[in-house]
C-alpha cells in the first residue's frame, strides 16, 4: 500500500488531469518541477546555509531539520495508531 502521501499526490495528479490531457505527462512534469526545486533548494541552502553558519553549523542546522522532520513524522504515526485502538475502561476492584 502506499504512503498517505503519495496515495493523495496521486489523486490530486488524477484530477488535476484535464479530459483529453494524458495523466502521465502531466505525472512527469509534477515530479521533474518537484526534483528541480529539491536541487535549487539544495544548492541555496548550501550556497546561503555555508556562508551564514558555516561549514559545521549548517550541518548542525539540517540535522536539527531532519530530526524535527522525524519527530513530526513519528508523532503523527502515534496519532494515526492511537486513534485506530479502542479505548476500554479499567474495572475497579473494591472489596
Amino acid at each position: 500500500m502506499l504512503p498517505k502521501a503519495r496515495r493523495s499526490a496521486t489523486l490530486a495528479l488524477a484530477a488535476a488531469a484535464t479530459p483529453g490531457q494524458d495523466p502521465g505527462k502531466l505525472a512527469g512534469r509534477v515530479y521533474a518541477a518537484n526534483t528541480a526545486g529539491a536541487i535549487v533548494g539544495a544548492a541555496t541552502y548550501l550556497a546561503m546555509g555555508f556562508r551564514t553558519f558555516g561549514m559545521n553549523g549548517a550541518i548542525r542546522v539540517a540535522i536539527a531539520l531532519v530530526i524535527g522532520c522525524v519527530l513530526g513524522i513519528a508523532a503523527e504515526r502515534l496519532q494515526e495508531v492511537l486513534g485506530r485502538m479502542k479505548v476500554v475502561p479499567a474495572m475497579s476492584h473494591r472489596g
